[in-house]
């Protein structure tokens, strides 16, 4: 699931997931790290994911309002998760201020050989870009040195903003589909999205991306 602008939600198909050390992993760009939660990430945490809006597009996995002992809850779950190989949750600096600004996961999934990419990006840093170099140094990561073959993203109708995000990284639009979400449990249309190992080498060979 995408969230507004800014927050997103996603789906990895992979192979060896398992086998990799991904709690060793930290990726940068021009603007943005991403690097391990840790715990002193709390009371950021705590004041970005406590807006109203980030809760809503979270599909229930922030509650509201979101206390600081919740960050730090969540904290502890994904660096649990990251230890048994089930997950790895980055958090995203902004270099210029050094802060913690949003969060960006792979999870595994049941299903076989795929995994569940998420992020989100605080209210507060919407509108500079953050969301699409998080999620192209992911997807960098992903195809390239995790050998997935196929990416899968969604995002609600009413979050056209969150389409920009992916198509901006390669996606194309793959289908749709309509369930009740977020915190109102409203019924939403979902906007699906897909990139391969062949559109995403097409994608860079038309941006000239190294």
């Amino acid at each position: 699931m995408l969230f507004p602008i800014e927050c997103c939600q996603s789906y990895l198909s992979r192979d060896i997931m398992e086998n990799d050390k991904l709690t060793d992993i930290c990726m940068n760009s021009q603007r943005i790290l991403l690097r391990n939660v840790k715990f002193e990430d709390g009371e950021m945490i705590a004041h970005l994911a406590g807006d109203f809006c980030i809760a809503d597009m979270m599909n229930g996995a922030i509650p509201h309002p979101y206390s600081l002992n919740d960050a730090q809850l969540w904290v502890e779950k994904h660096k649990e998760d990251n230890l048994n190989s089930k997950a790895i949750s980055w958090a995203i600096i902004e270099k210029k201020s050094r802060m913690f600004i949003g969060s960006i996961q792979l999870r595994r999934a049941e299903k076989n050989n795929v995994a569940r990419l998420s992020y989100w990006i605080g209210k507060d840093y919407w509108g500079n870009g953050y969301a699409s170099e998080a999620v192209g140094l992911v997807i960098d990561y992903a195809f390239n040195e995790m050998n997935l073959e196929l990416i899968e993203a969604d995002h609600f109708e009413r979050n056209p903003g969150s389409g920009f995000v992916l198509k901006k990284n390669g996606f194309i639009q793959s289908g749709s589909f309509c369930k009740k979400e977020g915190l109102m449990e409203r019924e939403e249309v979902f906007f699906c999205y897909q990139i391969d190992q062949h559109l995403y080498r097409f994608f860079l060979n038309e941006h000239k991306i190294d």
